[in-house]
């Protein structure tokens, strides 16, 4: 099954998104870093009121930094996400290393992987191998300028033959497409596969980070550093002194002298008496 539909920006004013015949519209949001379609978000809420399938694509400029251009767009789209295919429209820019770096960031940011648009040439002419395995391709090529009625695709050419080994998931077959309702040329494309896929590359795919929680700041409280002592080393413990027992002196002994009975004192007297007498000294 495919689905018919096209793209539009503000060079395609005044389209009836709601009763225009299509199975899906997909509004230019942004461009570089700086500029937002004012007629985006009235058509794609127009559009989706009316039940038709949505997405949003962004314009880029190598020139510029890829991850600025990335969160430009999705800041701009954050309303979109989830019901919105997504599509980096890269046309003839051969910078793959910007072009893989802006789908990462979005799909980073988003959850969802967007499409990349750009002409059959360009997606022959270059080494695609970084993204074609992760990001579907959205090939643009004409078979002639002739204008294209109400999706007839007699004059559409045969099927675009694209160095893409996940083959494509649109093409865009004619710039100038014309559907009753409205006056102007439109890019036309087919999308080959139903609303269900369709879904499916708009529903988020990866696992958007969530957001990072403020931390609540931990107030340190402004404490005096308590000096701790070193502690003094206990000493090994001392026997006590064995005491010294002194042995008592050993009394002397004692002489006991017997003493000698005074004489009567009229014998001593006798005595010096006769000593005297016999050597003639006086006592």
């Amino acid at each position: 099954m495919t689905l018919r539909g096209f793209d539009a920006s503000s060079n395609n004013l005044g389209v009836p998104d709601a009763t225009i015949s299509a199975d899906f519209i997909v509004e230019k949001a942004t461009e570089g870093t700086g500029y937002v379609n004012p007629d985006c978000n009235p058509s794609y809420q127009e559009a989706k009121a009316a039940g038709k399938l949505v997405g949003v694509y962004h314009y880029g400029h190598p020139e510029n930094d890829p991850i600025a251009e990335a969160e430009f767009f999705v800041n701009n789209i954050k309303g979109y996400i989830g019901e919105a295919v997504l599509a980096l429209d890269y046309e003839t820019n051969t910078n793959v290393a910007w072009a893989k770096q802006w789908l990462d960031h979005v799909t980073n940011l988003t959850g969802v992987r967007p499409l990349i648009y750009m002409s059959l040439a360009t997606a022959n002419g270059v080494d695609w191998s970084p993204i074609w395995n992760d990001y579907a391709l959205w090939v643009a090529r004409y078979w002639d300028m002739a204008p294209d009625y109400n999706y007839d695709m007699s004059n559409a050419g045969p099927l675009p033959d694209v160095n893409w080994p996940q083959a494509y998931a649109m093409w865009q077959w004619t710039s100038t497409g014309r559907l009753d309702g409205y006056g102007g040329n439109l890019d036309l494309s087919v999308f080959y596969g139903d609303a269900t896929a369709w879904r499916a590359f708009a529903r988020p795919r990866v696992a958007a980070p969530a957001p990072v929680p403020t931390p609540t700041p931990v107030v340190t409280p402004n404490l005096t550093p308590v000096v701790v002592p070193t502690p003094e080393p206990t000493p090994a413990p001392v026997d006590p002194p064995t005491p010294v027992v002194t042995p008592e002196p050993t009394p002397a002994p004692i002489t006991v002298i017997a003493s000698t009975p005074k004489p009567d004192n009229w014998l001593v007297a006798f005595i010096k008496k006769v000593l005297q007498f016999l050597i003639g000294y006086k006592i």
